[in-house]
Parts: structure tokens; C-alpha cells; sequence
């Protein structure tokens, strides 16, 4: 009887010829819808797109920030001048910190300096205005004595006016001097005729006694006239040299004197207007460190202090004032140094604030309008418009305040999905074809 098994073997041919033969009908319909696939990922491919993206902190503010007023030094608020919510002026005081001075004295002081000023600019005007020296300055008092003291020694000198009169006196001797210079010449001109004339009668007398007609007493008379006319002419020419003598050195000494007068005026000059400068200087100094002024008119808004004597730090943020009027909104994005170069005016960009879950109110639209042009603390700062302010994809309006925070995406390339698949390819056989080469 013949075995199963055996009936199997003998089947086997025929069995595999037709298990093995497949439909044609299957087999273009599996090329078919493989074909198709493959265009619909291609099509897919090329009709979405799946953009390249920068993300980056963002901070959503006015054009016009609001203005954190910060301690300058570690104190105690001494006085406070407005209360929160307070409506404030440019250049308003809020308040000051403790310190060993008077405010009113330090104003009062400054005042008095400005009306100085000009007078110290060119010194061209004898001007005097007592300064009092009784000002509660604190640290500043060595700097106000030091500047008081030249002042008062300035306009004593000045007063004093001991150099003009001096140069006056040597030039009214000077003066003097030239008009006795003027005398002695002209007598010169008459004792040097004298001196001829008598001379000229000695040589005649000389000549007569030498032929025996005129005696020895006329004789030694006409001589010693003659030498008595020479000694007055010598002298009167001995006095002009003395004379012309003094008058130069009358002019060396004035020289000399406005020289000396011109150096010391200046000294002093130079000594008051760096004392000036130094007073200035700790003015400002202190100003500083414990006046608290509003940089902008506004709205004064304070932070963790809110009575005197409250201890703050230096550099904490003691006040902010936010300004009346309305302004641009605008975000300052803060991009890192890597990939900032993809980033240029006119990308889109994507922004979700932290205190507006995006899930539930949805994100807003923003415009990159600049770049800065150098990275500060290793970051670039980039200026995003809001072209439909804070209206968000969802079509409802954020509510607005200073210094909104969030995470930006900065569209920087819309691909599609085919370019960014071929790009690394694309990519790698350029730089095979670089090292080729």
C-alpha cells in the first residue's frame, strides 16, 4: 500500500509549479501601489515644508522701557519724597539715603557754583561772591575747605591788586626816568658847547703865552676854565649812561614784575579750577550714590521698599517709573553666538510668553527689524516688530505689560522636506569634490 509520504514526493512537481507561478494580475498591482507611494512621498515631500528654527529668549517692552531707578551704595532710605503710584517728573528726587551730609546744604552749594561758573571759565571780570563755610557737607568738607581756601586767597590777591600797582610805580619811575633823560641831554649839548668854546680859547691863550704875549696868571686861568667846562661835560655824559642805565633796568623789573605777577595769577588759577574739578567731581559722586532721582516723568512703582529706614543693597532696584505716555511695542531677542548669522531682517518669528500658556491663548506674530552689529556679553540683540501688537493666531488680545517674557522662534529658512533630505547629500559630495581637487 502505498505511503502518504510517498504520494507528496510524487506531487511535488506539480505542486511547486503551481505555487511557484504568481498571478501577473498581483504582481503589477503591488508595482503599482509601490510606485504610487513612492510619488506621494515625493509629492508629500515637496509640498510640506518643515522650517529651520532659531529659539531664543524674548523680552516684549515700550519703545520706551520703563526706568529702574538702582541704589548706588548699601544703606538706609534717610527720606522719602513720593508715595507708589505716584505721578513723577523728569529729574524728580524720590529719596535719599542715609549719608553724613545735608541735601539742602549740597543743592545750595551747587547753586552757588553754578553762578561761578562762568567767571572761572575766563577769569576776565574781578568777581567776588563770599561763600559761606559753614555748609554740612560730610565726606565733601575737606574738598569745599580745600576749594574755599584758594578761593578767598584768589580774590585777596586780586583785591589786593599788589602786582598792577607795583608794575604802575616802575613804570610812572620809568616815565620819570625819561623825562630826566631828556633834560640831561640837552644840557649835555650846552656843556659840550661850553667845553668847545673854552677849548677852543685855551688853544688860542696857549699860543700867546707860548709867544710870550699873554702871562702866566691869564694863561693857567684859560686852563683851568677849559679843564673845568671838559669835567662838567663828562659829567653830564656820565650821568646820561647812568641814566639810560636805570631806565633799562626799570624795564627789566616791570618785565620781571608781569612775568611774576602773570606766573602767580596763573598758579593760583590753575590750583582753584582743579579744586573746582575735585569738588565737582564728589558732588557728583554723592549724587549718585545717595540721590535718587526719576530719569523719565512717569509713574513711580516701588519694588520691596516702601517706608524709611529700610536697609537696601548696592545696585538692587529700589524704584521703576513707567512713562505716561504710550508707545511702540517691541521685543529684544537674545541670540546666542551659534546660528545668530541665519538670523536677518524680516523672518518671522514665533513668541510664547510665560505668563500666557500658548496652549490656551495661542502666540504672536512678530518681524525681525535689526541685528546688532557686535555680540555683547557673547550674545546678539536682535529688535523684533509685533505688527499686530499682542493679538495672538487665536485672535484674542494679550493684556500688556513692561518686560512680558517668553520663548521666541526665529524662522530662519522654510524648507521643504525634500531639501532638507538631499541638502546633507548634497552637502557631502561637495566637500568630497573639494578634497578631490
Amino acid at each position: 500500500m502505498p505511503n502518504a509520504n510517498d504520494n507528496i514526493e510524487i506531487r511535488s512537481d506539480e505542486v511547486q509549479e503551481i505555487i511557484g507561478k504568481s498571478p501577473s494580475w498581483l504582481l503589477r498591482s503591488g508595482l503599482t501601489m509601490v510606485l504610487v507611494l513612492l510619488v506621494l512621498l515625493l509629492l508629500g515631500s515637496w509640498i510640506f515644508h518643515y522650517p529651520d528654527l532659531i529659539r531664543a529668549r524674548i523680552v516684549v517692552l515700550s519703545e520706551n522701557p520703563p526706568a529702574h531707578i538702582a541704589a548706588r551704595t548699601t544703606g538706609k532710605i534717610d527720606q522719602l519724597f513720593v508715595d507708589d503710584n505716584d505721578t513723577v517728573r523728569e529729574d524728580e528726587l524720590i529719596a535719599i539715603l542715609e549719608n553724613t551730609a545735608d541735601y539742602e546744604d549740597v543743592v545750595r552749594l551747587e547753586k552757588e557754583l553754578a553762578a561761578l561758573e562762568g567767571y572761572f571759565v575766563t577769569f576776565d571780570t574781578i568777581f567776588y561772591k563770599k561763600l559761606r563755610p559753614d555748609f554740612k557737607l560730610g565726606d565733601i568738607q575737606s574738598d569745599f575747605s580745600s576749594f574755599l581756601r584758594l578761593y578767598n586767597n584768589y580774590i585777596s590777591f586780586i583785591r589786593l591788586n599788589f602786582y598792577p600797582q607795583k608794575i604802575a610805580s616802575l613804570r610812572e619811575q620809568e616815565h620819570m626816568q625819561r623825562i630826566y633823560y631828556d633834560r640831561m641831554w640837552t644840557q649835555r649839548q650846552i656843556l659840550e658847547n661850553e667845553y668847545r668854546i673854552a677849548y677852543e680859547q685855551f688853544q688860542r691863550d696857549s699860543g700867546l703865552f707860548v709867544r710870550e704875549v699873554l702871562s702866566l696868571v691869564d694863561y693857567k686861568a684859560s686852563e683851568s676854565n677849559a679843564l673845568q667846562k671838559k669835567y662838567a661835560f663828562n659829567g653830564a655824559r656820565t650821568d646820561l649812561a647812568t641814566t639810560q642805565k636805570d631806565i633799562i633796568q626799570l624795564q627789566q623789573d616791570i618785565i620781571g614784575t608781569e612775568k611774576e605777577f602773570e606766573d602767580q595769577k596763573q598758579k593760583m588759577q590753575t590750583e582753584l579750577i582743579e579744586s573746582l574739578n575735585v569738588l565737582q567731581s564728589r558732588l557728583e559722586y554723592w549724587n549718585k550714590a545717595f540721590v535718587l532721582k526719576t530719569p523719565i516723568a512717569g509713574t513711580v512703582t516701588f519694588t520691596n521698599f516702601w517706608s524709611k529706614n529700610q536697609q537696601v543693597k548696592s545696585d538692587e532696584i529700589v524704584f521703576t517709573v513707567v512713562p505716561e505716555s504710550e508707545s511702540r511695542i517691541i521685543g529684544r531677542v537674545t541670540l546666542p553666538l551659534r546660528g545668530a548669522g541665519k538670523v536677518k531682517s524680516g523672518q518671522v518669528v514665533n513668541i510664547r510668553f510665560d505668563n500666557f500658556p500658548h496652549m490656551e491663548y495661542g502666540l504672536v506674530k512678530g518681524v525681525v527689524k535689526s541685528i546688532s552689529l557686535v555680540p555683547s556679553n557673547d550674545n546678539y540683540i536682535a529688535e523684533v516688530e509685533l505688527p499686530q501688537d499682542l493679538v495672538t493666531n487665536y485672535g484674542l488680545t494679550l493684556a500688556f505689560s513692561q518686560e512680558m517674557k517668553g520663548d521666541a522662534e526665529i524662522v530662519t529658512e522654510d524648507l521643504r522636506l525634500i531639501q532638507r533630505f538631499f541638502n546633507p547629500i548634497k552637502s557631502v559630495l561637495k566637500e568630497r569634490v573639494v578634497e578631490s581637487e
